[in-house]
């Protein structure tokens, strides 16, 4: 008898050890899902950053090149010019 509930404790003693482990696993599961969030959040808002960063990338470069052509002014009245004037002959043999 004595060695049964020896072995009742022992078994007991294993479960509450079980129980407690299980416990702190559930714990770090939460943390572990509430940085998981964070971060997917984090994420998401580097994503929007780096997407704007993009579209400010492209209007400096497209500023950048109007102010280079402003420059060349004429040439580019000329050229606009140059397409209308191709621009009114295409509707002309159009309309023919």
């Amino acid at each position: 008898m004595n060695n049964l509930a020896t072995k009742i404790n022992e078994i007991t003693v294993k479960v509450q050890n079980l129980i407690s482990f299980h416990r702190q696993l559930k714990d770090e599961n939460i943390k572990l899902l509430v940085i998981n969030k964070e971060l997917a959040k984090t994420l998401e808002e580097q994503k929007n950053i780096f997407k704007n960063l993009g579209k400010k990338n492209k209007m400096l470069t497209l500023a950048k090149s109007i102010s280079k052509s402003e420059n060349n002014s004429n040439e580019l009245k000329s050229k606009i010019n140059e397409y209308i004037r191709e621009i009114d002959k295409c509707i002309a043999l159009l309309n023919n």
